[in-house]
């Protein structure tokens, strides 16, 4: 042993206590293949933080396979696979292996995650960069979970489109032959997935969306790949999750996992056959700041979408690559010399709410919506938010007295006019006319036809939880089920429906951009519906029965699309409820009115002042924006007893999810009845069904959940 370290680790030791690296330092970990040995084999050799690192690792691997990767990073060479699968499960193992002596190695230099990024294989290693799984239990993992999904093996096509996430989903829903979303690395850019028999079908369906595509075997990040979930759990029994020191993004999950949650048997087999968001999981980190990415891992490209990310925010990433395939030899020298001089200043601590500093646009913030507002409203009821210039109101009795005064609070925003100027954006007289020719179509006789048509579209949807199968609950059964109802609403032929884009994805929780976004295919198609003709014959112009098209369905589908998996995952949290409602379906209803009261479609309802008002004991000016905010009155511990709990007794309809006075939603009754419909009929197919995927992997937020899928 040489007693005298190297200068460079002198350096990194002194830098490392004096500048500690944490905060806005991204690692990456992609998936991928290839463990270039040449690079492995330089750094066995060189570095003794990555060998005493590859050889831990390897011990762990030997005892679950039999198998060891070091004599490939000693310079050996390994003795052939078996098996095809045995070479593909190996080549898993010896990248996964890699990314654990890479990540050893950056730490020796004193650069340490402030966030870590997983995508496909490289989510396992992830915890193991954040600290949340030590080395042995991530080696384990990794020698776990590739010899698992590497049993299935059947010949596939991939085909790389260029399209968003929603017209992916879209096409996969209505291709000819099976056609599965694998996800996006890129905006703009999607990956499926169909047998290799059904190639020619699928290319000549897909058609202009083909930008390349390839034959592959496995089947990855779709739920057929074959995971012995059994096996898995028994090989990864007594790994123990540890309190991670950094956030730990998911693209299996779309976003960051929550602290403190598990990374276990169920968190892996969910992981590898889910579709992958990269884009989503980029977006959460660089909302949080971090500005400078390192790169383990060898899918060179993958740092494309990172990059396309960032530039959509108008903004640039420093991005070092620690394996980089055109400089296998100096790699490591490469980007270590790119990390010289890196420094990154701890996050402060975060500063307490207030109206005056408060920032709707932050993403901490919007994590955590319901906490800020109930921290505002303990301060009282009506705020001016200094950083929009708008007021807010918080309290259920304010809320509602304003939504009942639209002399004195408008809707005829420019905001909401440009989104529908006839009823949205209106205020009597001209509002009341234009609501009597609306309310036509949701009469009682057609709210029981709806109520038929909503148990016979969900039983279809669901028909796969009886054979056995899994449910998507966004894409597979909220968003077709929003379009099946929000189609007859309007008339409109069900093939139409389905080539509109799904509402979640196009707005984000942004209900003025998914105005603008659906406005051209919604108009496309309005002139064929039956709403749209009846509205001409009534006498309205051709822009205003348009007009109403667009609102009728984005209204209708946009709200479904969104409360539908809160209902599930509500469902799925809480056993009791579930237990009461299939014993006695007719408090489905009951259910509904909480769900929306818990989870509102839109948290809050812009006014404009028309003349100085005085609300909550707040002097408002004429002429000021104001939020009336929907999700924090129906939190109100002054109106709702255990404002946060799910109660079944509650007097129905007292809740503002639907607004109030005369702008309260016309088709209340007719999403407060599919709800339910869609409720009894879960629990009747499938009374005890389960959330497949770890529930820290769900994400709730104003804008919808992402993904929540299902089992009986």
């Amino acid at each position: 042993m040489n007693p005298f370290p190297s200068l460079h680790r002198v350096a990194a030791s002194v830098t490392r206590r004096i500048a500690p690296q944490w905060g806005q330092v991204l690692f990456f970990l992609p998936g991928g293949s290839g463990a270039w040995p040449g690079m492995g084999q330089y750094l066995y050799r060189h570095e003794p933080a990555f060998r005493a690192a590859v050889d831990e690792a390897s011990s762990v691997v030997e005892e679950v396979l039999g198998w060891s990767p070091a004599p490939s990073f000693r310079g050996g060479g390994d003795a052939p696979a078996a098996t095809p699968e045995l070479a593909r499960r190996d080549e898993i193992v010896r990248l996964g292996v890699m990314q654990i002596g890479q990540v050893d190695l950056w730490r020796e230099q004193g650069i340490e995650a402030g966030g870590v990024l997983g995508l496909s294989l490289g989510e396992m290693v992830a915890p193991y960069a954040a600290g949340a799984l030590s080395r042995a239990d991530c080696a384990r993992v990794i020698a776990a979970v590739s010899h698992a999904i590497s049993l299935t093996r059947t010949p596939e096509r991939m085909f790389v489109l260029k399209a968003t996430a929603a017209e992916a989903a879209r096409l996969c829903r209505t291709a000819p032959a099976r056609l599965d979303y694998l996800g996006g690395s890129a905006p703009g850019t999607a990956v499926v997935l169909s047998r290799e028999a059904d190639a020619d079908a699928i290319r000549a369906f897909l058609g202009g969306f083909v930008e390349r595509e390839r034959p592959t075997e496995w089947s990855y990040h779709t739920p057929r790949l074959h995971v012995d979930r059994a096996w898995l759990a028994e090989q990864l029994r007594g790994i123990t999750t540890l309190a991670a020191r950094c956030p730990v993004y998911s693209s299996a999950a779309g976003g960051e996992i929550p602290p403190g949650s598990p990374f276990d048997a169920r968190f892996f087999g969910w992981m590898v056959s889910r579709s992958f968001h990269l884009n989503q999981a980029v977006s959460a980190a660089l909302d949080r700041g971090f500005d400078t990415v390192v790169q383990l891992g060898a899918q060179h490209g993958a740092h494309a979408g990172i990059e396309a990310a960032a530039t959509a925010r108008g903004g640039r990433v420093r991005f070092i690559n620690s394996m980089h395939p055109e400089r296998e030899a100096d790699s490591w020298a490469h980007a270590r010399r790119q990390a010289r001089g890196l420094r990154a200043m701890p996050r402060p601590a975060p500063a307490p709410v207030s109206a005056r500093t408060v920032d709707f646009a932050d993403p901490s913030v919007r994590a955590d919506l319901f906490g800020v507002y109930r921290a505002l409203r303990a301060q009282g009821s009506v705020h001016f938010i200094v950083r929009d210039g708008s007021w807010l109101v918080l309290h259920h009795a304010d809320v509602l007295g304003a939504l009942a005064r639209h002399g004195s609070f408008s809707s005829a925003l420019e905001v909401m006019r440009d989104a529908d100027p006839v009823l949205l954006g209106s205020d009597p007289p001209e509002h009341t006319a234009a609501r009597r020719l609306v309310s036509r179509h949701f009469t009682a006789a057609a709210l029981e036809h709806r109520v038929e048509l909503g148990e016979r579209t969900a039983a279809g949807l669901l028909q796969p939880l009886l054979e056995g199968r899994e449910v998507e609950v966004v894409h597979g059964f909220a968003i077709p089920f929003a379009h099946a109802i929000g189609a007859d609403v309007l008339g409109m032929d069900p093939r139409a429906a389905v080539a509109l884009v799904e509402p979640r994805h196009a707005a984000e929780g942004n209900t003025q951009r998914l105005f603008t976004e659906l406005r051209e295919p919604l108009d496309a198609v309005a002139g064929e519906t039956a709403v749209y003709r009846a509205l001409r014959e009534e006498g309205l112009g051709d822009e205003a029965a348009r007009s109403l098209v667009r609102l009728l369905w984005i209204a209708g589908t946009d709200t479904l699309a969104r409360v539908l998996p809160s209902a599930v995952l509500l469902l799925v949290r809480h056993d009791e409820v579930r237990a009461r409602i299939a014993a006695e379906p007719a408090l489905a209803e009951r259910f509904a009115d909480e769900v929306f009261r818990l989870s509102p479609p839109e948290h809050t309802i812009v006014r404009v002042a028309n003349e100085e008002v005085k609300l909550g004991g707040a002097t408002i000016p004429a002429g000021a924006v104001v939020r009336l905010s929907l999700a924090a009155a129906n939190r109100d511990p002054a109106r709702f007893a255990d404002p946060d709990a799910i109660r079944l007794d509650r007097p129905p309809g007292a809740h503002l999810a639907f607004g109030g006075g005369v702008h309260r939603c016309i088709g209340a009754a007719l999403a407060r009845a599919q709800t339910a419909v869609a409720v009894r009929t879960l629990l009747r197919l499938a009374p005890g069904f389960r959330a497949l995927q770890p529930l820290s992997t769900v994400r709730h937020t104003a804008a919808g959940i992402q993904q929540l899928v299902i089992e009986r």
